[in-house]
């Protein structure tokens, strides 16, 4: 069937199928006029574990930006051994992408996207490039899970300068979930920031997870849960990381959240106290127990409210 609207705000694109939005999405881009135009989700899509083949839009020369309103509908049951969505900053809104499981990630399975009110979830067997990059996230959650891990991070964040007031929070007001079974690289971060100049800020968001066992024999450095150029402020950080018992080349022990985050940090979790170190300035550290009281959290500083 073909799509009908216009692409504009009042009547977007309606879409039902992969095969329309892959239309909306060259409808859009073929416009000659630069702006936004608008695609809608109109009914749920179940891909029924078909494979996917990458949609690519990343050519995009008439600086259009795609606002793809998943319209409260889910896109779920997807297999993609290549990238699902490749993009250049455009808005996934409003809905779920779930259970896209990938074999060998050998690129990113999101690429270039903002997702805004969404949820996205991944099963990934090996990881050889980030699972997420140059992504936004805005009131959003992020689960995955990685058996073999060969990447240098899970999310690679667009990067801006902290001091540039028209840059944006890449990860505000944000729900992660992301889980390591074996990580088999010699240097890690869950998030990193594209450009090493700049730093990334999150704000108003929560990391979860663990990394549950580290290969190598030798390292070079135990890993991170945010990188040394991403901070998040006013953030719960809890997430579990494992004993290394192998050599690490590198001098020093791993600042596990990059400096300048704000919020609070569950140390209980951090069995490896010889590589990893927790002591960043205005980082409130708590025990597991200390972490799930509210009235506990209060007390130490971190405002939090009981939801009943």
């Amino acid at each position: 069937m073909a799509i009908t609207g216009d692409g504009s705000q009042s009547t977007p694109y309606l879409v039902s199928t992969i095969e329309e939005i892959a239309e909306a999405f060259t409808a859009c881009r073929a416009k000659t006029t630069a702006g936004t135009y608008y695609v809608k989700l109109n009914a749920n899509i179940d891909g029924g574990w078909k494979e996917l083949e990458t949609l690519d839009y990343s050519t995009n020369t008439n600086d259009i930006v795609i606002d793809f309103n998943l319209n409260s509908k889910y896109i779920r049951n997807f297999i993609c051994n290549e990238c699902a969505f490749k993009m250049d900053k455009d808005i996934f809104r409003n809905g779920q992408l779930y259970n896209f499981y990938t074999d060998t990630c050998e690129e990113a399975v999101w690429d270039a996207i903002d997702f805004v009110d969404a949820s996205v979830s991944n099963y990934i067997k090996t990881l050889d490039e980030p699972a997420y990059d140059a992504c936004r996230f805005v009131r959003s959650a992020i689960w995955g899970t990685v058996d073999d891990c060969n990447a240098d991070e899970y999310v690679k964040f667009r990067a801006y300068s902290v001091g540039d007031t028209d840059g944006d929070n890449q990860f505000e007001e944000s729900d992660s979930k992301i889980i390591i079974k074996n990580l088999n690289n010699t240097e890690f971060s869950v998030f990193e920031a594209a450009d090493s100049s700049s730093m990334v800020v999150g704000v108003d968001s929560r990391f979860q997870g663990e990394i549950q066992n580290i290969t190598p024999a030798t390292i070079t450095s135990y890993p991170a849960w945010l990188s040394s150029y991403v901070a998040s402020e006013n953030s719960v950080f809890n997430f579990e990381m494992p004993v290394y018992s192998g050599t690490i080349s590198g001098a020093s022990s791993t600042t596990v959240v990059g400096a300048g985050s704000t919020g609070v940090i569950n140390t209980d979790l951090l069995h490896d106290t010889t590589h990893s170190d927790a002591t960043m300035n205005n980082l409130i550290k708590v025990t597991d127990t200390q972490m799930h009281s509210a009235s506990e959290l209060n007390r130490l500083g971190f405002e939090v409210y009981d939801i009943s």
